[in-house]
């Protein structure tokens, strides 16, 4: 089990079967409790999506 699982089910309690745990503040290491929050499969996949979009429109502008 990944620390940010355990982080959550600790200190925030049981996971369904078919949810995720998501990294609000984009840290894939992090365990705060505060900055995990369960979402569905596909609710966390949209997100990281967005999350990439958006780094990559930031590296963009600062290259020009």
């Amino acid at each position: 089990m990944s620390g940010h699982r355990a982080s959550y089910i600790v200190f925030k309690g049981p996971i369904a079967g078919d949810m995720d745990v998501d990294h609000l503040c984009n840290n894939r290491i992090c365990v705060n409790p505060d900055h995990l929050e369960a979402v569905s499969h596909r609710e966390n996949c949209i997100r990281r999506g967005y999350r990439r979009s958006l780094a990559a429109l930031a590296s963009a502008r600062s290259r020009t």
